[in-house]
């Protein structure tokens, strides 16, 4: 075997460790941050939004369960909420906030189930799953915990 057969093999098998070394620390990588956001969330497996299914059907603001009179949202506010979720959508970067600002003035599911509504009339879109498509686990989960002290509905005085 002459030298220079020599010189490539070796550089092949050196090459070959080093491509194994960076993809393995990739992995490991990739494996470290899901396990470090499923700590940083409390490991819950929950996503934060699935305890409001219900109040996310365009359905439910119809009939949540009482026959007494209950608080609606205006059409504008409706459309507001809507609309700050949708631009918050970016090509590269999503604008979380804006959209945290929105679950934190949904007053009760109710309106949740008028701004889903609102939201599949406008962007033909089921808002559930946007939010579930567009946001990692520890992000739903601030949105449950912005829902999860919230009523179903407010009766009108």
């Amino acid at each position: 075997m002459s030298r220079e057969t020599k010189i490539k093999i070796g550089v092949g098998l050196v090459s070959s460790v080093i491509l194994y070394v960076v993809i393995s620390s990739i992995r490991a990588n990739v494996l470290f941050k899901k396990i470090s956001e499923k700590i940083q969330s409390g490991g819950y497996t929950d996503t934060g939004l699935k305890s409001f299914t219900t109040w996310f059907e365009v359905g439910f603001h119809k009939n949540p369960g009482t026959n007494l009179n209950y608080i609606k949202q205006s059409e504008g506010k409706l459309k507001d909420w809507a609309s700050t979720i949708e631009d918050s959508w970016g090509s590269w970067n999503d604008d979380e906030d804006a959209v945290y600002s929105v679950f934190t003035e949904v007053p009760d599911g109710v309106a949740l189930s008028q701004l889903s509504e609102k939201y599949s009339k406008l962007y033909n879109s089921d808002l559930n799953d946007r939010l579930n498509d567009k946001l990692r686990d520890s992000e739903q989960l601030k949105i449950g915990d912005r829902l999860k002290n919230k009523p179903a509905f407010r009766v009108i005085q």
